[in-house]
């Protein structure tokens, strides 16, 4: 026997503290829980369409062609990326709720969602966006290009195609964080139900 082994069955054989929740309690967190879906869901299609009608004005104002698809581009991207926020991340309809018999499964049920949308994000928020993006810093480097000044181009270019990964990968990291936050709550509740199935006859 090593050394480590009584420590290692003292912290197996510690008792586990009881986790315990209400019907009540978690109904009151799934409406929570629906109602910050609800409120993150909004603020991202305001700001999406915002940023439609921005790329929409700046590719009219463009001067180049490589400009303009630029801007199209990357307004069709976040069309997408709220289109895609509808069907991965929604909040439950008000008929969903209203039909709710089992408050626990319909809250994991829901968690899941979420977990799983932000799990993703990087391929239907993220990804979308990227060749807009690229493009863009393409098309900023053209008059360095008209001018010969390849060096200048290409540090413009990559410069910028680096800021927007950077910054994409700052997004995809905390949508993970927020992923393992909410895989926490499905601990939770899988751990009440295996308690309660353990105390039933």
């Amino acid at each position: 026997m090593s050394d480590h082994e009584p420590v290692q069955n003292l912290w197996q054989n510690q008792p586990q503290e009881d986790f315990t929740m209400s019907i009540e309690e978690i109904r009151q967190k799934a409406s929570r829980f629906q109602g910050t879906i609800s409120a993150r869901n909004a603020r991202e299609l305001i700001v999406g369409v915002v940023l439609v009608i921005v790329f929409g004005v700046s590719a009219y104002l463009a001067q180049s062609p490589l400009g303009k698809a630029a801007e199209l581009l990357s307004a069709a991207g976040v069309a997408f990326v709220m289109w895609q926020l509808l069907r991965q991340a929604r909040a439950a309809t008000i008929d969903e709720v209203c039909l709710v018999s089992d408050w626990a499964g319909f809250h994991r049920a829901q968690l899941v969602r979420q977990r799983d949308a932000l799990r993703t994000v990087w391929l239907w928020y993220l990804a979308p966006l990227v060749p807009g993006g690229v493009l863009h810093w393409i098309a900023v480097s053209q008059a360095d290009l008209a001018e010969g000044n390849l060096a200048a181009a290409l540090a413009k270019t990559g410069l910028g195609i680096l800021v927007v990964l950077l910054v994409f990968g700052g997004i995809y990291w905390l949508n993970l964080k927020a992923a393992d936050s909410i895989q926490t709550e499905i601990d939770d509740i899988d751990r009440l139900n295996q308690d309660n199935r353990s105390t039933q006859p």
